[in-house]
């Protein structure tokens, strides 16, 4: 499974408990009873897949039954959409409109290591899969933080 900016996000069982924060050393994996995360390095990247992937699994462990990502539909207050065609979720700040609808501004700011952009928003949009450009007012999800 990749997650952006492409690189993979992992997680596995390990049969014993971690000793350090390598993964390596945190037994042969395959059935134990300790989860391992692997996330992204860049900071928001590291937010979206802990969202995306280590909050539902965490909501299973808790016996809950609908664990998927929390996500809103809402649509772009401005035209925005991936540069490169894959699933981009765009910084962006979350403004409901007169219909109770959640309009997302993406912030000048993208980039995986933008978290000074992350105080200016308040949550993502996300651009789907060769989406291309979107226009103003596309329906979009919202993850929020």
């Amino acid at each position: 499974m990749s997650s952006p900016p492409s690189r993979p996000a992992a997680s596995r069982r390990s049969s014993g408990a971690c000793g350090s924060s390598r993964a390596s050393r945190c037994g042969s994996g395959g059935g134990g009873r300790t989860l391992v995360f692997g996330l992204p390095g860049n900071p928001l990247s590291a937010i979206v897949g802990t969202s995306i992937f280590v909050i539902p699994a965490l909501r299973r462990l808790r016996g809950e039954a609908d664990v998927g990502p929390r996500l809103e539909r809402g649509r772009l207050g401005e035209p925005a959409g991936p540069s490169d065609n894959r699933t981009t979720f765009l910084i962006s700040k979350l403004i409901p409109d007169a219909d109770g609808v959640l309009v997302a501004y993406p912030t000048e700011r993208q980039g995986s290591h933008m978290t000074g952009a992350l105080g200016e928003s308040d949550g993502f949009a996300i651009a789907p899969h060769n989406s291309g450009p979107l226009p103003a007012g596309a329906e979009v999800d919202l993850l929020l933080l």
